[in-house]
């Protein structure tokens, strides 16, 4: 379960620090198909980030996304990014927020 990688890491790995990347932690405690959950969402997210970049026309807001998002890829190899209490939500609603105003562009392009 959630919280659980430094018990696990001491029963099968005899050591109590838990990995310090996203993806063997999520992988140790929700399991591996959560874990390939998040590296889809990242990549779906990043992904798409680079198409709407000629779509949208609104680089003001794109380069960000598209940085934060490739910030994320790496930074979960090396640190638990997903466990920080303040910058994940952050980065969850900064995604939700361009989502919408990318909709909220195609509309007005008739789109």
């Amino acid at each position: 379960g959630l919280g659980t990688s430094q018990q696990v890491a001491m029963k099968y790995y005899y050591t109590d620090l838990p990995p310090h990347n996203d993806y063997l932690r999520l992988a140790l405690e929700i399991g591996i198909p959560s874990a390939l959950f998040y590296v889809l969402f990242l990549s779906k997210e990043f992904l798409d980030s680079i198409r709407r970049r000629h779509r949208e026309h609104a680089h003001f807001i794109n380069f960000p996304v598209t940085a934060i998002c490739l910030y994320f890829i790496i930074m979960s190899v090396v640190q638990n990014i997903v466990d920080n209490v303040i910058l994940f939500p952050f980065f969850l609603c900064l995604l939700a927020s361009y989502n919408k105003f990318c909709v909220l562009r195609a509309a007005e392009a008739g789109r």
